[in-house]
């Protein structure tokens, strides 16, 4: 719109992010408002409560206020090309893209939205046991300086760069297969030599992890993407949530699931102190509970469970001895993920039983073994 460039490029105007979708009652265009409400469907009031006292506070303010990269990429606007791969699941991502639309995740507009603004390439990459093609935001463009027509180069910095150079996101944690297996170890032979029961195991899956995650409204001008709409016309999808290839993605979700163990532990442990207070005097389960409790002393960590959970991402596993606590663990599991507002995965994601596999890794908790499948 020749109109709304000419009023951005007054000097008055200059050094804000503009709305281009809507007037005022003047008729005029106005700021991007940063303090519009950002998208969740997650229960925010419960989760802090639950995470009072939890001390990544920066995990709080992103769920509070929207995730901030807390970047600056300057007033520029740019339109990346999008990705070879999205050549072949085009189809599948198209309908991703519209069914985001339908919940809000993204905003399409027929007119430049923000100005000015940013517009990432898109790409795809298959999902594992569904039909639909995962879409990806290439945040790390450009990967080339981009030359100016009359010599030289732009100074365009890539999203991904500038977060990584920012400095903001803590140093990332993640579960690993080894973690699993020493405590499925312990439990295991808990279950066989002490307790006399059975060990399972079950996994579960969230659907578009990062997706659930939506975006302070001040980091907008760099979500968007070109893309065309039903009637062949060319438009600007605005993505208010996370992107599947923005380097704080994994960072900030990986923080959310810790959280989550966190309330699931509180949770559960509570549910588990009347049968540790129940426990004769003396008896094997007893002499367990004591010589863990003094473990739980010298490592200031809780070590009196028959049961372990780990969450790699969008990953939980769950490792826990006998049946009743299982189906315990299965219930406390259940109503924290919907009294979060977690979306979860198709059923065909979930596994339960004596042999899962978690992170490309089987675990039989009947033999205690772990095997590296042969098309890994």
């Amino acid at each position: 719109s020749k109109e709304a460039v000419g009023r951005v490029l007054v000097p008055a105007a200059r050094g804000l992010f503009w709305d281009l979708t809507q007037r005022d009652e003047q008729g005029c265009l106005r700021p991007l408002d940063y303090a519009a409400p950002h998208f969740t469907k997650f229960d925010v009031a419960f989760l802090e409560q639950e995470l009072r006292d939890y001390p990544d506070r920066g995990l709080l303010s992103h769920l509070r206020s929207g995730v901030s990269f807390q970047v600056d990429l300057g007033m520029t606007f740019v339109l990346f090309p999008h990705l070879v791969s999205l050549e072949g699941g085009f189809a599948g991502v198209d309908k991703e893209v519209w069914k985001h639309v339908e919940t809000g995740r993204f905003e399409v507009s027929e007119v430049i939205p923000t100005f000015p603004m940013r517009a990432h390439g898109r790409g795809s990459t298959p999902r594992k046991l569904e039909d639909r093609p995962r879409p990806t935001t290439d945040g790390g463009q450009p990967r080339q300086p981009l030359r100016r027509p009359g010599g030289g180069f732009y100074d365009i910095q890539s999203l991904n760069d500038a977060i990584v150079a920012g400095g903001f996101l803590p140093k990332e944690v993640k579960p690993r297969t080894e973690d699993k297996m020493m405590n499925d170890a312990i439990l295991i032979h808990a279950g066989r030599f002490v307790f006399k029961e059975p060990v399972f195991q079950f996994t579960d899956d969230c659907r578009n992890f990062f997706m659930q995650f939506g975006l302070a409204p001040h980091e907008y001008p760099w979500s968007h993407f070109v893309w065309v709409n039903n009637a062949g016309r060319a438009v600007i999808v605005r993505e208010r949530v996370l992107g599947f290839g923005v380097s704080a993605s994994s960072n900030i979700a990986q923080r959310f699931a810790w959280a989550l163990m966190d309330i699931l532990a509180r949770w559960f442990d509570a549910e588990e102190a009347a049968y540790w207070a129940s426990l004769p005097s003396g008896s094997p389960e007893a002499q367990w509970r004591d010589e863990r409790r003094r473990l739980s002393e010298r490592t200031g960590r809780e070590q009196v469970r028959l049961w372990s959970a780990m969450m790699y991402t969008d990953d939980p596993c769950f490792t826990v001895v006998g049946v009743d606590r299982a189906v315990r663990l299965l219930r406390t599991w259940r109503r924290l993920t919907t009294a979060v507002g977690l979306e979860m995965s198709i059923p065909e994601k979930r596994l339960l039983g004596a042999d899962v596999t978690w992170l490309g890794v089987r675990h039989n908790s009947a033999l205690g073994v772990a095997v590296i499948p042969q098309e890994k």
